[in-house]
């Protein structure tokens, strides 16, 4: 059967949706910050993963975002069909665009905000609304409470960016998230969680929460090389862009104490300018790392495949993560991990990665010189190979399927 009879039992729910005998077609609403390929986050490929997956098992499936890559007060929405998912990109107003690290929370234009009204009227059977701390993601519940339409509403993290940017960014967060996004998550006919860290954060209100990890796909594992001796210079990569709650300005002096432990190594930051490029850039100058550490800019899946194949160590130093979809990419392709001891991060990581506390360039540089021993990055690949396979895309994507399901009910 294409329905799920196991939620339909457990969950005692009748549907608002079309039927074909046996199989249910639910009409859904995504809205989320971003979609690919114009994402600066890691929840993009997820949001997107999630509808593609809905749109081959036969739902009708929209989706609602920001693109920030078409900023302007009079720059029109657009909209397309991607496979079977149709998409509508919403041009945010070019407000505080100097701030890099907030364009994905600013509001659509006056003409994305009308288009995206028309499409939140449509007949939704439910919603599935992504990530705290965005306007476009709470105004949409909003709108849907007030037409009875029931959402289920994931929480991927809490926005780190605005808690190092200053007391009154810190505030205005805070605020926003008592005020605004608590009302959407009390609201939410079902509330999903990425990690269990999420779903217990004091910053969030306190509700029954379903925890559903982030995936990957079996080609993750595919053509992994063998990782198991370390090259000369070892050779770091880290995928968080130029991020300070990424911890890019630890993997800058994780590099100097490297390097007075006479252990040759370079270093590539990948992703994007999340604001601190200029401070990194003075810090690179500062330690003299300008030959040994490289800033690569963004990256697609096929380039991440390459460069976690051609690498030794993926490091990890988020002072703040959710759950941390990096690592789980590089121990599937058995590239040990060396990362921050963090809630989410740790969650996921415990027995399969080296941890260190977050900003302990020392701790850090320990566990990577761990690594030069053959027969400890090979119980590493092991052990990370195999916990991978806890998050492949097959077992979790029906998940989110059953939850949007048991939510569609009338």
């Amino acid at each position: 059967m294409r329905r799920s009879a196991l939620f339909q039992v457990a969950w005692g729910s009748t549907y608002c949706s079309e039927s074909r005998g046996d199989a249910v077609s639910v009409r859904v609403l995504i809205v989320a910050p971003e979609w690919p390929p114009n994402v600066v986050g890691g929840g993009g490929p997820v949001y997107e993963r999630i509808g593609r997956f809905l749109a081959q098992r036969g739902h009708t499936v929209s989706a609602a975002f920001t693109d920030t890559s078409r900023l302007g007060w009079r720059t029109e929405p657009w909209e397309r069909s991607v496979g079977s998912v149709s998409l509508l990109g919403l041009p945010p107003a070019p407000v505080l665009w100097n701030m890099k690290w907030l364009r994905p929370a600013l509001p659509p234009n006056a003409r994305g905000l009308r288009r995206f009204r028309r499409l939140l009227a449509q007949p939704w059977d439910v919603a599935h609304l992504h990530a705290v701390g965005f306007p476009l993601v709470d105004f949409a519940a909003w709108v849907l409470r007030g037409r009875g339409i029931p959402y289920v509403f994931t929480a991927h993290g809490i926005p780190a960016s605005p808690l190092s940017r200053g007391f009154a960014a810190r505030t205005a967060l805070m605020s926003y998230l008592q005020l605004v996004t608590g009302a959407t998550i009390r609201h939410a006919a079902r509330y999903t969680a990425v990690s269990a860290a999420v779903a217990c954060s004091p910053m969030l209100p306190r509700r029954d929460a379903i925890t559903i990890h982030n995936g990957i796909d079996e080609k993750d594992f595919d053509g992994a090389s063998d990782h198991r001796v370390a090259a000369r210079p070892l050779r770091i990569v880290s995928l968080g862009g130029l991020s300070l709650v990424k911890g890019a300005d630890t993997v800058l002096r994780v590099m100097a104490q490297l390097r007075s432990m006479d252990i040759d190594a370079t270093a590539a930051i990948y992703g994007h300018d999340h604001g601190d490029a200029p401070l990194l850039l003075a810090q690179r100058r500062e330690l003299a790392l300008d030959s040994a550490v490289e800033f690569k800019g963004p990256f697609n899946d096929e380039e991440r495949r390459a460069l976690l194949r051609n690498a030794d160590v993926l490091l990890a130093p988020s002072r703040v993560e959710g759950f941390g979809i990096a690592a789980v990419e590089a121990l599937a392709a058995g590239l040990p991990v060396v990362a921050s001891r963090v809630e989410g991060m740790s969650e996921v990581l415990e027995s399969c990665a080296l941890l260190a506390p977050p900003g302990d360039p020392a701790a850090f540089a320990a566990a990577i010189r761990d690594l030069l021993d053959p027969a400890r990055r090979a119980t590493m690949i092991e052990h990370g190979r195999s916990a991978a396979r806890r998050f492949l895309w097959s077992d979790i994507l029906p998940r989110y399927e059953a939850v949007l399901e048991s939510a569609a009910r009338c």
